[in-house]
């Protein structure tokens, strides 16, 4: 990869309020940047704009071919601006695409089906298998996502959104170039699962540190199970109590804002 790019790396939050975020940031990055790729199934993005370009109505349900109801719903802003970012000016010679894999959702549900199994042993038996645990976790870490970006990635100017805080951690690690800037659009706090991965990541397998971030992996899901929306899981997690247990087990949220 040439070392003259200049690539900006830009961490969100999957809730609500910063996915809005991002969709009304998506212009502005299009007036600075010549390349926006986008963490959501490849063949998504495609289909959008071929539509877009063919003068087709936006079809909501488009997205549900690549992605469950809960993360439809959640994306929505950012895809509807995708549909129509090819009627804007700034849009041409640009290019914007989406670079998850198409069977992006496969891989969650997979995963969730595995989750949901420890779920019930904890809930219902109160039995946490911490071995079983660390082993969903540790298939769950997608370092190939990066290579198989970056492999894409061919302007000069470049700005990648990553989802969440592991992504993030992952993107930052393993882009060279001469120019990267790094920052996010509102603070990134690592959820539980993000916590558990980043450990495994440096090889560190304290079981007792492991067992007390399984029991806020379960808390975690928990409260998903009872909340409306991705933002009220958030705001649990910008607690005091959670924020207690990031210092605890000396991880760091990320608060380098993007500056608007």
């Amino acid at each position: 990869m040439s070392r003259s790019k200049y690539i900006k790396i830009i961490g969100i939050s999957l809730r609500e309020s910063h996915i809005k975020k991002l969709s009304d940031l998506l212009i502005h990055l299009l007036e600075e940047f010549d390349e926006i790729p986008i963490p959501l199934p490849n063949s998504l993005c495609r289909d959008l704009i071929e539509r877009s370009l063919g003068n087709e109505n936006y079809d909501p349900l488009l997205a549900l071919r690549y992605l469950n109801t809960s993360l439809e719903r959640l994306w929505r802003p950012v895809i509807e601006r995708i549909f129509h970012l090819p009627k804007t000016p700034l849009f041409w010679g640009k290019a914007v695409y989406c670079y998850y894999r198409d069977d992006y959702i496969k891989s969650l549900e997979e995963t969730g089906l595995e989750i949901s199994r420890l779920l019930i042993l904890a809930n219902v038996y109160n039995k946490i298998d911490l071995d079983s645990w660390v082993s969903v976790y540790k298939k769950s870490i997608n370092k190939r996502f990066i290579t198989e970006l970056m492999n894409q990635v061919s302007r000069e100017r470049v700005a990648i959104i990553v989802s969440g805080y592991i992504e993030y951690e992952l993107a930052q690690i393993s882009i060279e170039s001469a120019y990267v800037e790094k920052c996010v659009i509102n603070e990134l706090i690592p959820t539980p699962q993000d916590v558990m991965m980043l450990y495994l990541l440096r090889d560190i397998y304290d079981r007792d540190t492991l067992l007390k971030i399984v029991n806020w992996i379960i808390r975690y899901f928990n409260k998903i199970i009872s909340s409306e929306t991705f933002d009220d899981v958030y705001n649990y997690l910008s607690g005091d109590e959670y924020r207690s247990f990031l210092n605890e087990v000396r991880v760091k949220p990320i608060d380098h804002l993007c500056k608007d």
